[in-house]
């Protein structure tokens, strides 16, 4: 029994100093070229909703989406309200008609983060009536989507090393 509160504790521990060290990479201020323009807390919220529960994913992105706000200095609670409502519909998908493996975590990510840039793009620019805001989308927002996508490929791998540390799987490793 003490060996499975160990693990959860590592486990959780592990994704709240992960999610750290993602928001401390998102809001440096001096970022390398690559690094610049990636949404780093994303692909950590939605690998977290595909492999956990959907009430703990849910307040992790609500989380992470303040962190993500404070970062960007963006509206407080924007970010927060899109990054829970995206954690719960594919929370929902993966407990009810997806498997959590690699290859569909992976495509979460990829249209978790196509659906933010959308969603990004109207509110903030189509909705205030800005004008010639077509540009934006292949400048701005596809390289965001695809390097955000493909960071994510790594940080979901991370998320399910992370997830291996579940007492679950520990009781199942030992059968």
């Amino acid at each position: 029994m003490r060996g499975k509160k160990m693990r959860a504790f590592l486990k959780w521990t592990s994704y709240v100093l992960f999610a750290l060290v993602l928001f401390c990479f998102q809001s440096a201020p001096e970022r390398l070229g690559l690094f610049s323009d990636v949404i780093f807390l994303l692909p950590f919220v939605i690998a977290f909703a595909c492999y956990e529960e959907m009430i703990p994913s849910v307040i992790m992105a609500s989380v992470c989406g303040l962190f993500f706000d404070y970062s960007v200095q963006r509206i407080f609670g924007y970010n927060a309200l899109v990054l829970c409502i995206l954690c719960f519909f594919v929370s929902f998908a993966m407990k009810y008609f997806i498997r959590p493996v690699f290859l569909g975590v992976v495509v979460s990510i990829f249209a978790a983060s196509f659906v933010y840039c959308i969603v990004d793009f109207f509110f903030f620019f189509v909705l205030k009536g800005y004008e010639e805001v077509g540009t934006l989308i292949l400048s701005n927002y596809l390289p965001l989507f695809l390097k955000t996508g493909i960071f994510g490929i790594l940080i979901a791998f991370v998320v399910k090393k992370i997830y291996d540390l579940s007492p679950l799987r520990a009781k199942f490793d030992n059968n």
